[in-house]
């Protein structure tokens, strides 16, 4: 959510001057529920995994919701709701951007996925041998959102494991500087396009409270 306001006069008058956009992240309408069928996520992705949904169908019945609930804006996820997704259903990221003009909404940002596309394996933030791919992804995501007016690449850090996984893994500094590292690279990839990268803090994951941040930071 974006939000500014400020309070002026005006021919004796306190006039209030306000700009609030609200955005939603596209997971709020992942509920099975929300497409007419029960179960989890594993029967939605096999909705759109058999072509009951085309991305054409689903992408216009999420805007479609979405400018309905009163929202200003979008973040894309992954998928169902991905960029490769929106692209596919409107042909290019022009496209898409058209679309979300045409329903009166803004992309105010994009969640990425580490997962590869064309497979079933996610990148691995601390392995330097994904590196290029991540980089790769980041590069390409950022276009996108560019082209369509966002300028914000969310990013989750890997998860933490519980503390009696053997073995062990831990979040110190050696687990921390290859990740930074790959990070501020697709920082570097993303800034070429104008869209800054952000890191999300998750409550399982590496990046969930004040000493995490003072350690990738």
């Amino acid at each position: 959510m974006k939000s500014s306001s400020s309070a002026y006069y005006r021919e004796g008058y306190m006039v209030n001057s306000r700009n609030i956009k609200f955005a939603t992240d596209l997971v709020t309408f992942y509920d099975p529920k929300f497409w007419g069928m029960s179960g989890g996520m594993d029967a939605l992705r096999t909705l759109f995994s058999s072509g009951g949904w085309t991305p054409l169908r689903f992408w216009n019945h999420i805007l479609t919701s979405a400018k309905e609930a009163g929202l200003d804006g979008i973040e894309i996820t992954f998928p169902p709701g991905d960029w490769h997704s929106a692209e596919a259903a409107y042909g290019s990221a022009a496209g898409f951007a058209q679309a979300l003009t045409d329903h009166g909404l803004e992309l105010c940002s994009g969640y990425f996925s580490n997962r590869i596309p064309g497979t079933n394996r996610e990148a691995d933030f601390t392995d330097p041998a994904d590196q290029t791919d991540l980089l790769q992804m980041a590069a390409g995501y950022a276009e996108f959102l560019a082209t369509c007016g966002a300028d914000s690449l969310l990013v989750s850090l890997p998860l933490r494991t519980s503390r009696d996984a053997s073995p062990p893994r831990f979040v110190d500094l050696a687990t921390a500087a290859p990740i930074a590292d790959t990070l501020n690279r697709m920082a570097a990839a993303t800034l070429q396009q104008g869209v800054k990268l952000a890191l999300h803090p998750e409550a399982f994951s590496m990046f969930r409270n004040s000493r995490d941040v003072d350690l990738f930071m």
